[in-house]
């Protein structure tokens, strides 16, 4: 692909929008985050990039030709997760661009996937900060909320750059092709199918809880809306027996209904793992 084949827009017009945007991610700052970055990729193929670094969109799409690499090649559409690592893609040119000549490095991806275009958010640290993977796992929710923020204040340079879309005039299946190979999907009930455990460990909120596989198989049903005597049917055990599984797995998580039970299982990320395994 020839760098004719690019339509940008100005860099002027990049580097104003990386100003702006510099004055909006002020709170992203102070956790030690140095890289925030925007791109809209829409399903005709344009997209376009939003940066407090102006550096990096100069070095990509007009010193080098590494905006062949950049993350608009990855299709958004594939990931199932609502975030991905990109240390994770060691091999792609853009990440080793990123580290080694623009001294960017541990960068996190947030994904929104819409009908006409996914929308993706890029954080990231100098090199050697590998402790920010941390905080970014256990602050997401975080992270999300800075998006919404961002949305907010920066309207007006979004519209302005979907104005001026980068576009690359080629097929678009050759970047996006939205049905995914098969080795990239999962089969998650027969992954399940191949697990056997005697009983479930887990940390919540810093303390290990377990359960034994029958308070387990209790649980699955419990969180499937059935009572201690349809469990005590279907397990072929008593009634009594159900309902001190049941009163054990409650004190165990501090829960006193099995409302707060499942909620508490939706916290620590382990409910679907136990209806699918159990």
């Amino acid at each position: 692909m020839s760098s004719e084949t690019l339509i940008l827009p100005r860099f002027e017009l990049l580097n104003s929008h990386s100003q702006q945007v510099k004055d909006i991610t002020l709170p992203l700052q102070k956790m030690g985050i140095t890289l925030f970055s925007h791109t809209r990729v829409y399903k005709d193929n344009s997209f376009i990039d939003i940066s407090d670094r102006a550096d990096m969109l100069d070095y990509f799409y007009y010193q080098t030709d590494m905006y062949k690499y950049y993350f608009p090649d990855v299709n958004p559409w594939m990931f199932k997760e609502k975030f991905f690592l990109c240390n994770t893609m060691e091999n792609n040119p853009s990440i080793k661009a990123l580290k080694d000549d623009l001294k960017i490095d541990n960068i996190i991806t947030l994904i929104e996937q819409y009908d006409t275009h996914c929308e993706l958010f890029h954080f990231g640290t100098t090199p050697h900060n590998h402790k920010i993977i941390n905080l970014y796992l256990n602050n997401i929710d975080v992270l999300k909320a800075f998006t919404l923020f961002f949305k907010d204040k920066a309207q007006s340079l979004i519209h302005e750059s979907e104005q001026h879309r980068i576009k690359r005039p080629v097929d678009v299946n050759e970047f996006f092709n939205l049905n995914s190979p098969p080795n990239e999907k999962m089969d998650k009930n027969e992954f399940y199918r191949n697990l056997s455990m005697k009983e479930v460990q887990f940390k919540y909120h810093g303390q290990l809880i377990k359960f034994t596989l029958r308070e387990i198989q209790i649980l699955k049903w419990a969180i499937l809306g059935k009572s201690s005597s349809e469990i005590s049917i279907i397990l072929n055990i008593s009634r009594r027996t159900s309902e001190n599984h049941l009163n054990n797995i409650k004190h165990k998580l501090g829960c006193h209904k099995i409302t707060d039970v499942i909620r508490t299982l939706m916290e620590a990320g382990i409910m679907e793992m136990i209806i699918k395994l159990f």
